[in-house]
C-alpha cells in the first residue's frame, strides 16, 4: 500500500490535479491512526532516495521530510531520530535535494527523541556542508530557522560547542540581506551573546551586526510576511545592547552617525544609544560623555519634532543615571557635565532674549531627571538664580519663560521623587526643591491672579501649582490645600474658557494622590454653587448649577471622592424633594451627576460602586416607596426623576457578583411583588399595613410609576442568578396581564422590559418554548386580528421589546414578530408607532436589553435582522400608497443608524433612492437619520454617489434652510454632507454646480444658531477652495 502511494505521489508532485496533496493527506493520516509506520514509508522510498536522478531524490526527500513535519509526535521513536538524523546531515553535500534535507532538519527538532548528541549533530553538519553563498533565500530561512530553534530550544546542549558555534554560526550569518532571515538572525545573536563566552570574537560579532546599522529597509507593498522596519531595528537595537565588550566598537560609530546623519537615522542612532548606554556601563562610555554632551545640546536648540526631543532627553536621562550610579568610577566627568549644562543655560536667560527657551528648559529638565546628585546640583544652582531674575525683569514674555523652565525642574522631581521609585532614588531622599517652596509658591500663585490679557503667564502659574502639589512631599496637606484654593478660584473663571479647562485637567491630576485635599477643598466649593432649597433658577444660574456638577462627575472618581460626593448630592436631593415645588429641574440634575459619575467609573472597571447599594440606591428606593405608600403627589412621582433613579440603580446593580444580586433580588421582589413593606432593607416598617402593589395596575399612579424601579434591577441580573419564583412561566403570564390591563404607559413599558430581560435569559428550553407559543402567539394575535385599537397598541408596545428580547438571542420567534411589524407599517392607525418601535427592536440601548445587563447578544444578530427586513421594507414602500410610504422610511431609518457600517454599504445600490426620498419627507428626525447615512455613503461610496450628485446637492441645499422642517440638527447634518461632498466627488463632476452652491450657503451663513453659521462657513470654504480642471 504504501509503494502504490508513495508512487502516486511522486507521479503527481508539480501537476495542478490536487492528487499529490490528498496522497500526502492519505499517508500522514495512516501513520497518525497507526495503519502503517514511518519506517515502512522510508522502506517505500528506498529506491526514489537513492536514485540517481535527481529529480527524483528531491521528490522523494520531499515527501519524507513534509510527513516528518505533519504526523503526530508520538509515532516517531528515538531510533527513528536518531536514523533519520544520520540520513540527513550524511546528505547536505547533495545540493539537488538540499532544501528538502534541511527541512527534514528542522521537522525532526519536533520531537522530544530529538536531544542533546542530536542538537550539536545536527550544527555541526550545518556549520560543515552548508556554502550559504550558493543558496536561494527560502533554503537560506530554513538554515536560519533550524539554528535558532536549537539555539532556543537546546542551548545547554549547543553551548557545549562553545567557539565553534560562534565561529559557525558568524560564517552563516556573514552577507545575508534577507528581512526575514535577518529577524531570524539578529534573535539568535542575542542568544549567542547571552550565553555563551564570547572574549575572543566580540570584534567579529560587532562586525557581523553592526554593519545593517541603520536600518533603513521599507517592506513592499503588500508585503505578506508583515516584517516592518521597525521589527529590524528593535531586533538589531537589542544585539548591540546586549553585551558591554561592544562599547568600545560601538560608541564611536554610534556618535558619528549621530553628528553626520539626519531624520530616521539619527532617530536610530538616538535610540540605541539609550538602550545601549545602561548596559555599557560609566566605564566604558565617559571618554565620550562630553563629545555627546555636545551633539545633544545641539540637538535640542534644533528644536526637533516631539518625537525626537523626547527621545534626546531621554539620553540625557540614561547618560546621567549611569555615571551616577557607577561605583567603580568617580563623579568628575558627571559634574564636569552637569556644570556645563547649567552654565549654558545661565548664560542663554543672561542675554536679552532667551534663545531656544523650550530647548534650555528640556535640557535642565533631562539633566535633572538622572539622578538625585545630577537634580541636587541642578536645583540649587538654577533655582536660585532663576526665581532672583524673576523678580528683577518687566517683560512679560521672559516671565512666562523663567517660569516654563521652572516648570520643567519641578516635573523633573515629581518623576524623579516619585514614590517606589528606588532606580532613580535608591536611598528614599527629599526633593531639594523643599527649600525654595515658599518662593516658587508665591511667583506660580501670583502668576496666576495676574490680568486676564496675560493669559500664557495665569496657565503656566496654573501649572506650576499643580504641579508642586503632585511632587513626594514637597507641599504638607495645609499647604497643598492653600494651592487647590488657588486652582479652584481658575475652576469658575468666567472670562477664559482655556484656563477653567486647565484647572480641571490640573485637580483630575491631583485627585487620585492627594483625594482628601480634594474632598476638603474643591468639592466644598463645587457644592456651595447649588442652591440649599428647590428655589427657581435664572438661566443664568442654571448654568453655573450645571457647570458645577460637570465638575463633580469628572473630579469625583476617585473612591474617597465618590463616596463623599454622593453622600453630599443625596442629601441635596433629599431637600430639593421634600418640598412641594413642582419644578423637578434640581433634582433631576443631581441625580443625572450621580449617574454620570457612576457611569464612568462602571466603564474603568471599579470595584467600589457595590458599596454604595445600601448607601445609595436602597435609600433612594426608601423614600421613593415611602412617598409612594403615602401617595404624595411631590416629585418623587415624577417618571424622569425615577428614571435617573432606576439608571443609578441598574449601574450599581450589575455591579455585583451573583451571590450579591441573589441576596437583593429576594428583598426587591419581597417589597415589590409580595407587597411587604416590613422590609427591613428598604427602612419602611414604620409605615404600617398600607398596601403597596406598584406591579399592579389598579394601583395609585404613584405606585404603578415605582414599576421601573422593579425593572432597573430585574433587568440587570445576571444569567446565573434565579428570579425568586416557583414558577417562572406563571410570573411572566402575571407581568403580561398587568401590563396589558394597564392604562399607565410608563408601568406598561417597565412591565414589557421585564418581560423582555427574562425571555432573553431564559435557560429553560421546554418552559421558553410553551411561552413563547402560548402567551407570546396570543398577544400576536391582539395586534394583528383585534378590532380594538387601544389593545392593539398595548400588545404593540409588548411585542416590540419580547421581540428585540429574541432578536439579540437569534430567536425564530423574534424573526416572526418582525416580519408582523413590516407587514404593519402600512397601516394608517398604527404604521407610524409600528415605524418608530424598530428603534427599539434593533437600537442600541445602555441599560435594558443590552451586553452589559447579562444579556444573550449573537453574533451578527443586526445582519441577520437587516436581511431580514429590508426586502419587505423595499417591496412595501414600493407598492404602498403614498399616505403610509413615510412609515416605510422612518422603520428604514431606525435599522440603518443602528446596523454596521458595512452591512450598509453591502446594500447600498437598492438603499439609496430610498435615503434621498427620506429627504424630501417633513419629519425631522427621518431627514437627521437619513443624513447620517447619507454622509456614511459619501465617505465610503463616492464612486456611487456621484451618479446622483444632480439630485443630491438640490435636496441637501434646501435641507440647509432654516425652515419649520429642517431642525438645528438637519441643518448642520446637510452641512457637514455638503462638506464631505467637496472633498469625496471628483472635480469635473462638481463643476457645474460651484458657482450656485457658493450662492446658496450664503442663507446658512446667516443662520440664528452660532452652530449653524460655523459649520455653514466651514461649508463654504470647503466649497470655495474646491479648484481642478473642468470637464472639457
Amino acid at each position: 500500500m504504501e509503494g502504490r502511494l508513495v508512487r502516486n505521489y511522486i507521479v503527481n508532485l508539480g501537476e495542478t490535479s490536487g492528487e499529490a496533496s490528498s496522497v500526502l493527506k492519505e499517508i500522514i493520516e495512516g501513520i497518525d491512526l497507526g495503519q502503517t509506520t514511518l519506517l515502512n514509508l522510508v522502506q517505500a522510498l528506498e529506491e526514489f532516495l537513492t536514485n540517481d536522478d535527481n529529480s527524483l531524490r528531491a521528490k522523494g526527500t520531499n515527501l519524507l521530510s513534509t510527513v516528518l513535519a505533519a504526523c503526530s509526535k508520538e509515532q516517531v521513536n528515538s531510533k527513528a531520530v536518531s536514523v533519520l538524523l544520520g540520513f540527513y546531515s550524511d546528505r547536505l553535500t547533495d545540493a539537488s535535494c538540499l532544501h528538502e534535507l534541511l527541512k527534514g532538519l528542522l521537522a525532526l527538532q519536533r520531537f522530544k527523541w530529538f536531544g542533546s548528541s542530536a542538537s550539536v549533530k545536527s550544527a555541526e553538519s550545518i556549520f560543515a556542508s552548508v556554502d550559504m553563498n550558493t543558496l536561494t533565500q527560502a533554503t537560506r530561512h530554513v538554515v536560519f530557522q533550524i539554528l535558532y530553534g536549537l539555539l532556543e530550544n537546546h542551548i545547554t546542549s549547543i553551548k557545549t560547542m562553545k567557539e565553534q558555534f560562534v565561529t559557525g554560526y558568524l560564517n552563516i550569518m556573514d552577507g545575508e540581506k534577507d528581512p526575514r532571515n535577518l529577524i531570524l538572525a539578529f534573535k539568535s545573536v542575542k542568544i549567542i551573546i547571552d550565553n555563551f563566552d564570547i572574549t575572543n570574537q566580540v570584534e567579529s560579532l560587532f562586525e557581523v551586526t553592526f554593519c545593517y546599522f541603520p536600518i533603513t529597509f521599507k517592506p513592499p507593498p503588500g508585503d505578506p510576511y508583515g516584517i516592518t522596519a521597525s521589527d529590524l531595528k528593535l531586533a538589531l537595537r537589542q544585539c548591540l545592547a546586549a553585551t558591554p565588550l561592544f562599547a568600545k566598537h560601538s560608541m564611536p560609530l554610534l556618535l558619528d552617525k549621530l553628528m553626520s546623519t539626519s531624520g530616521n537615522a539619527q532617530l536610530d542612532s538616538l535610540e540605541t544609544l539609550a538602550q545601549c548606554i545602561p548596559v555599557y556601563g560609566a566605564e566604558s562610555i565617559e571618554s565620550h560623555v562630553l563629545e555627546l554632551r555636545a551633539a545633544l545640546e545641539d540637538e535640542l536648540l534644533e528644536l526637533p519634532p516631539v518625537e525626537m526631543e523626547n527621545i534626546v532627553m531621554s539620553v540625557i536621562i540614561v547618560l546621567v543615571r549611569t555615571l551616577a550610579n557607577s561605583e567603580q568610577t568617580d563623579k568628575q566627568v558627571l559634574m564636569e557635565f552637569i556644570n556645563q549644562n547649567i552654565q549654558d543655560s545661565m548664560d542663554a536667560f543672561n542675554e536679552a532674549v532667551v534663545p531656544k527657551p523650550r530647548a534650555v528648559g528640556k535640557l535642565l529638565r533631562a539633566t535633572a531627571s538622572g539622578s538625585t546628585l545630577s537634580n541636587r546640583k541642578v536645583v540649587e544652582s538654577i533655582v536660585p538664580f532663576l526665581t532672583d531674575l524673576y523678580g528683577r525683569i518687566e517683560f512679560t514674555a521672559k516671565k512666562n519663560i523663567i517660569l516654563e523652565t521652572l516648570l520643567d525642574l519641578i516635573e523633573a522631581n515629581r518623576e524623579l521623587y516619585s514614590i517606589g521609585d528606588s532606580q532613580s532614588n535608591p536611598a528614599g531622599e527629599s526633593t531639594p526643591l523643599i527649600a525654595f517652596k515658599d518662593k516658587l509658591f508665591e511667583i506660580y500663585s501670583s502668576a496666576l491672579k495676574s490680568s486676564n490679557e496675560h493669559n500664557e503667564l495665569r496657565s503656566v502659574g496654573l501649572r506650576g501649582l499643580c504641579a508642586m502639589v503632585l511632587v513626594d512631599q514637597l507641599l504638607s496637606d495645609n499647604e497643598a490645600g492653600v494651592a487647590v484654593q488657588h486652582i479652584d478660584s481658575a475652576l469658575f473663571d468666567e472670562i477664559s474658557q482655556s484656563i477653567s479647562q486647565e484647572a480641571l485637567d490640573s485637580l483630575n491630576s491631583i485627585a487620585p494622590l492627594r483625594p482628601y485635599v480634594i474632598r476638603n477643598i474643591t468639592l466644598h466649593d463645587v457644592l456651595s454653587v447649588l442652591p440649599d432649597t428647590n428655589v427657581e433658577v435664572s438661566l443664568g444660574q442654571r448654568k453655573k448649577i450645571e457647570k458645577s456638577l460637570k465638575y463633580i462627575e469628572s473630579i469625583c472618581i476617585e473612591p474617597v471622592l465618590f463616596e463623599a460626593a454622593t453622600s453630599s448630592l443625596l442629601q441635596y436631593f433629599e431637600k430639593y424633594t421634600a418640598e412641594a415645588r413642582s419644578d423637578g429641574t434640581l433634582p433631576f440634575l443631581v441625580l443625572s451627576t450621580i449617574r454620570a459619575i457612576l457611569k464612568t467609573k462602571y466603564s474603568k472597571g471599579h470595584s467600589d460602586i457595590s458599596l454604595v447599594l445600601n448607601s445609595l440606591v436602597t435609600h433612594l428606593y426608601s423614600i421613593a416607596i415611602s412617598n409612594a405608600i403615602e401617595n404624595h403627589q411631590s416629585l418623587l412621582a415624577d417618571t424622569n426623576i425615577l428614571t435617573e433613579i432606576a439608571k443609578i440603580s441598574n449601574l450599581v446593580f450589575r455591579s455585583l457578583d451573583a451571590q450579591e444580586q441573589t441576596l437583593f433580588i429576594e428583598k426587591v421582589f419581597e417589597v415589590f411583588y409580595k407587597g411587604n413593606t416590613n422590609s427591613v432593607v428598604f427602612n419602611i416598617a414604620t409605615l404600617g399595613a398600607t398596601e403597596f402593589y406598584p406591579l399592579k395596575p389598579s394601583s395609585s399612579l404613584a405606585q404603578t410609576n415605582l414599576s421601573i424601579l422593579f425593572t432597573s434591577i430585574l433587568c440587570c441580573l445576571r444569567k446565573e442568578v434565579a428570579i425568586p419564583v416557583a414558577d417562572v412561566s406563571g410570573f411572566l403570564s402575571e407581568l403580561l396581564e398587568s401590563a396589558m390591563s394597564s392604562d399607565n404607559l410608563f408601568q406598561r413599558l417597565s412591565l414589557a422590559q421585564c418581560v423582555g430581560s427574562i425571555v432573553n435569559k431564559w435557560t429553560s428550553a421546554s418552559d421558553f418554548e410553551g411561552f413563547v407559543k402560548g402567551d407570546i402567539n396570543k398577544l400576536r394575535e391582539i395586534l394583528l386580528h383585534a378590532e380594538d385599537i387601544a389593545l392593539r397598541v398595548k400588545a404593540l408596545e409588548i411585542l416590540q421589546w419580547v421581540s428585540r428580547a429574541l432578536v439579540l438571542r437569534t430567536h425564530s420567534a423574534g424573526f416572526q414578530l418582525a416580519t408582523d411589524m413590516c407587514g404593519l407599517l402600512n397601516q394608517a392607525q398604527l404604521g407610524k408607532q409600528v415605524a418608530n418601535g424598530f428603534e427599539t427592536l434593533i437600537g442600541d440601548n445602555e441599560w435594558v436589553l443590552d451586553k452589559s445587563s447579562f444579556c444573550t447578544v449573537r453574533l451578527l444578530h443586526k445582519q441577520r435582522f437587516f436581511n431580514h427586513c429590508l426586502p419587505m421594507i423595499l417591496d412595501g414602500f414600493t407598492n404602498s400608497p403614498e399616505g403610509v410610504k413615510e412609515n416605510y422610511l422612518i422603520a428604514l431609518s431606525q435599522i440603518l443608524v443602528s446596523v454596521p457600517k458595512q452591512v450598509l454599504l453591502s446594500s447600498i445600490s437598492s438603499l439609496l433612492p430610498l435615503l434621498l426620498s427620506s429627504l424630501n419627507f417633513p419629519e425631522a428626525g427621518l431627514k437627521a437619520s437619513t443624513l447620517h447615512t447619507l454622509s456614511i455613503l459619501i465617505e465610503e461610496t463616492p464612486q456611487l454617489v456621484t451618479e446622483h450628485v444632480s439630485t443630491i446637492l438640490p435636496l441637501l441645499l434646501q435641507l440647509t434652510l432654516r425652515e419649520s422642517s429642517n431642525s438645528m440638527v438637519v441643518r448642520i447634518n446637510a452641512l457637514k454632507c455638503l462638506s464631505l461632498v467637496a472633498g469625496k466627488i471628483p472635480y469635473d463632476v462638481l463643476h457645474p454646480y460651484k458657482s450656485q452652491i457658493l450662492k446658496e450657503l450664503l442663507k446658512p451663513v446667516d443662520d440664528t444658531k452660532r452652530i449653524v453659521r460655523k459649520e455653514a462657513v466651514i461649508c463654504r470654504n470647503r466649497w470655495f477652495m474646491l479648484t481642478g480642471p473642468p470637464t472639457q
